[in-house]
């Protein structure tokens, strides 16, 4: 498993196109906790998500749109200041998603639906 925990920051550079890919398929699972992931203008991915991948506790501030797969639990966790022309993150009907927050975003707001 991969694991990120206690508030390490990720931080981009808006003068480089940075991605975050945060599951590649090369583990079992991927645990971030307490982590911000800021000023990433590339993409930010979780493809491969397994059941067991959890994002808890953490934001995204100033990033792109959030994508994640199917078995992903995101909890109390913040997604703010999306400047995109969509939203903070796309709508994927197998993650799991609750207490979380959505602040200052831009664009279509909080989440995209691609079925609306």
């Amino acid at each position: 498993s991969a694991r990120v925990r206690n508030g390490i920051t990720f931080l981009g550079n808006n003068d480089y196109d940075l991605s975050f890919n945060f599951n590649d398929g090369n583990v079992d699972s991927c645990l971030i906790y307490g982590s911000t992931i800021r000023n990433f203008n590339g993409e930010l991915n979780w493809f491969s998500a397994v059941s067991g991948d959890e994002f808890i506790g953490s934001v995204i501030d100033g990033s792109e749109q959030f994508n994640a797969s199917s078995g992903v639990k995101i909890r109390n966790s913040t997604f703010q200041n999306y400047s995109g022309d969509s939203a903070a993150i796309i709508w994927n009907s197998g993650y799991d998603i609750k207490n979380s927050s959505f602040i200052a975003n831009l664009g279509s707001g909080a989440i995209e639906h691609p079925f609306c």
